[in-house]
């Protein structure tokens, strides 16, 4: 039985709202991003309609979200934000049609979006609603401010996708039969982004300094690939050979570096290679930090992959998008070739 379900982010990209916490004891005080990202916004107080919009979207399973983009500046006061419409991936399954090698989803999400893009660039007054993040209990004020120009989306992917369809896009396009096959151009591509995961900065016997923290929490390496991994390391790499376990130890050396403040590099392919403690998953990083998570497509156990590469187009393209994003996935899983891109949408 198939299990395979579509998660997608789309990033309103070249337009920004104003959040500020609303507490009446630290004024002005510092947000942390974990409180905010991924969660969907509930509007308490503040325009009915747009109250409602909100509500409906987060009924129907797309989250209307903050993001901080790039930005790793301390989040104070009031900050410049990015929204993001997240699915809810339970809610949107991919179907596979295998007589006919077509794919559907359970649920379209082309309308919902083209909705509340419309509200965005519709006329009116800045709307400032006070609002709470789902699970959360603190309150902030956010402004929405009204918008002329041209409103763009760009789509990251989150899909199940057999691993022998990942690797660099320069790598000679070919044909695989067993989807379950490790081909080395994944493994290599899969090593190079934990090569990546390294800070430039050496564990040492001392604390680290605020700058040095710092200096660790503006690498997002994450932004320099196409595809990158969201199923765990230890379980992506647990499929694979003895021989490119042992391969891994190859990669460390004799300086440790950071990847978060609280983990180092040598730590990490340690514990891959045992297939022990998931160290990213808790991290912001992003990359191999859903745990040990597969779906199934077409009786194929596969780990989940995010797709970043696929560029932005305008808000009213969203119909032509969701109609190419189905015939993308019908390639990736019924067309034997490699590596897998989604189309762009023009």
């Amino acid at each position: 039985m198939d299990n395979a379900t579509l998660g997608l982010e789309l990033e309103y990209c070249n337009f920004k709202v104003e959040l500020e916490k609303k507490d009446k004891l630290d004024p002005g005080g510092k947000i942390d991003e974990a409180d905010f990202k991924s969660k969907h916004i509930i509007v308490t107080e503040g325009n009915e309609i747009v109250k409602k919009l909100f509500s409906c979207l987060g009924d129907y399973g797309i989250k209307v979200t903050l993001d901080t983009r790039s930005q790793h500046d301390e989040l104070k006061g009031k900050v410049q934000l990015t929204v993001e419409l997240v699915l809810d991936h339970k809610k949107f399954e991919i179907k596979a049609a295998g007589s006919e090698k077509s794919i559907s989803l359970s649920k379209d999400f082309a309308e919902h979006v083209d909705k509340f893009s419309k509200y965005i660039i519709g006329e009116r007054p800045e709307d400032v609603l006070e609002i709470k993040f789902e699970g959360k209990d603190e309150i902030y004020e956010l402004k929405i401010p009204s918008y002329k120009g041209k409103l763009k989306l760009m789509p990251h992917v989150t899909i199940p996708c057999p691993l022998c369809k990942i690797s660099d896009s320069y790598i000679a396009r070919a044909c695989v039969k067993d989807w379950n096959e490790i081909p080395e151009y994944s493994v290599e591509y899969l090593k190079k982004i934990l090569n990546s995961l390294k800070v430039c900065l050496v564990q040492t016997g001392r604390p680290l300094t605020p700058e040095e923290i710092k200096e660790i929490e503006k690498h997002d390496p994450k932004q320099s690939y196409h595809v990158i991994p969201k199923t765990s390391f230890n379980a992506i790499f647990s499929m694979t050979s003895k021989e490119c376990l042992d391969c891994l130890n190859d990669m460390k050396g004799n300086d440790d570096y950071y990847i978060t403040p609280k983990i180092t590099f040598n730590s990490l392919i340690d514990e891959i290679i045992k297939n022990g403690e998931d160290l990213l998953k808790d991290s912001l990083i992003g990359i191999g930090s859903i745990g040990p998570i597969f779906e199934t497509m077409r009786g194929i156990k596969c780990p989940i992959f995010e797709f970043r590469g696929i560029g932005s187009f305008e808000y009213d393209k969203i119909y032509s998008f969701e109609n190419q994003l189905t015939k993308d996935l019908a390639e990736l899983y019924f067309v034997e070739s490699v590596p897998f891109i989604f189309k762009s949408v023009k």
